[in-house]
């Protein structure tokens, strides 16, 4: 039997990378690795995947709304994480799926999300694998109130039989 690695075991807040591409097309993809890394000024460490149209457009553009996900946003995993923005227009799902989205910082978010940070990336795009490490400077934030208890951790994804 395959033991995890050590960081594989501890949970992790789940976000949601909301993009558009310079050709307007938008989309948004499930980040499990994000971080904040400075107070001032505010910074946050951003693992993007490689080849996904979120991680093409965060390049291209350098901006990005990076959404904290809460407990009743799990089941989109599979559309958030698993299905490209090439093949599927995410937003039309959303919306079939009874999700609103709502217009923040110029980009679609979940209208939902526990969190929305508008980040701007900083310096260069850093290869690491399978996925390309972006550091961002948070340009404004909106936190929704809400319980704490309410937040998505990659504990509740593997619970849920998705990771």
């Amino acid at each position: 039997m395959a033991v995890a690695q050590p960081d594989a075991r501890v949970s992790r807040p789940v976000y949601a990378m909301a993009s558009r591409g310079l050709d307007g097309r938008a989309t948004m993809n499930v980040v499990t690795f994000a971080a904040p890394v400075a107070i001032q000024p505010r910074t946050y460490a951003v693992g993007l995947y490689v080849d996904t149209l979120t991680w093409d457009n965060v390049r291209r553009t350098r901006k990005g709304a990076l959404q904290l996900l809460r407990k009743r946003h799990a089941e989109l995993l599979p559309l958030l994480g698993k299905q490209s923005g090439r093949d599927v227009d995410k937003y039309a799902e959303l919306e079939a799926r009874g999700f609103a989205t709502k217009e923040t910082y110029g980009l679609q978010v979940l209208a939902d999300s526990y969190a929305v940070l508008d980040l701007q990336v900083v310096g260069d795009v850093l290869p690491c694998g399978d996925h390309d490490l972006a550091i961002c400077r948070v340009l404004h934030e909106t936190w929704i109130s809400g319980d704490e208890e309410d937040v998505l951790y990659t504990k509740d994804l593997k619970m849920a039989g998705y990771l």
